[in-house]
């Protein structure tokens, strides 16, 4: 073998090991990191914060993005989406601001709330799979959003907000906010509420919640007007398990321990037995 063709031979080794490295980026997966946010880190995002994102593609996180030196906390912005079809996975990793909260339940956060989220999304998105903490909000979205395995605490006001009645937030973990653990329109399934100063899970009118567990928040565990609530477990709370009314409809749902009782409010039908205490619902 000629020594040019041994040196064709290696450089196309060398080629061959680059292009496996390369993966991500011939999936189509844009990546986010502390880094790149202070750059800019794709077409359409400026340097600093918020990374903006406004083309529809799958987006990860490779880092932390860590916003506890932010100038104004309660303004701090991480993430903005304003594009559908947007997937972001958070990857296992944590945007963080700077705003801590206090006490089971909260009795007060270091910040008053302002005009901040750590992710917000006026588009429909997909986001998942890490964790929020320190923002006024912790993850806010105003269409038909999924929210899924991501835990977001120690934010001023609501942990998470919802606006659109097709939204989905499920396995998810709400604890320790300054407002409410979720604000909510659409289904929020099978996640866990607690420790939040005012009612764990407020649920607006067209609302589904299903085998979540919403314990020892400051105020009422659940409120539920025009909704639809089944099998969840409601406990602990220092007001009443739930408020309920103007065609609220509940089955299998048990309510016990909460201070001020289990139940509140009229015009609510009961597809199934609940259990409030040691006795059936009335």
């Amino acid at each position: 073998m000629t020594h040019r063709s041994l040196s064709l031979r290696l450089l196309l080794g060398v080629l061959l090991m680059l292009g496996a490295g390369t993966a991500p980026a011939a999936e189509g997966v844009l990546q986010i990191s502390q880094a790149c946010a202070l750059a800019g880190c794709f077409d359409g995002d400026f340097p600093g914060w918020p990374v903006t994102i406004n083309r529809p593609g799958s987006y990860r996180l490779t880092s932390n993005l860590d916003l506890t030196a932010v100038a104004n906390p309660a303004s701090a912005r991480a993430v903005q989406i304003g594009e559908d079809g947007v997937t972001l996975d958070l990857n296992g990793f944590a945007v963080l601001g700077a705003i801590t909260c206090t006490g089971e339940p909260v009795t007060s956060c270091s910040h008053a709330v302002g005009s901040g989220a750590g992710i917000s999304a006026n588009s429909r998105a997909s986001i998942g799979n890490g964790s929020v903490s320190g923002f006024s909000v912790g993850l806010s979205c105003t269409d038909a959003c999924r929210i899924a395995d991501v835990t977001i605490a120690h934010n001023a006001g609501s942990g998470i907000s919802t606006n659109n009645e097709g939204a989905l937030v499920r396995d998810v973990i709400s604890r320790s906010n300054g407002s409410y653990g979720i604000f909510s329109q659409g289904r929020i399934e099978d996640s866990v509420i607690e420790h939040n100063q005012g009612v764990g899970l407020f649920m607006n009118p067209r609302s589904i919640a299903s085998g979540n567990v919403v314990r020892e928040n400051g105020g009422n565990g659940v409120r539920c007007f025009t909704c639809l609530m089944v099998n969840n477990l409601v406990t602990s709370n220092g007001g009443f398990g739930v408020e309920v009314g103007s065609q609220a409809s509940w089955s299998g749902n048990v309510f016990y321990g909460n201070s001020l009782g289990n139940t509140t409010g009229t015009s609510v039908l009961q597809l199934a037995p609940n259990r409030c205490g040691n006795v059936l619902c009335p």
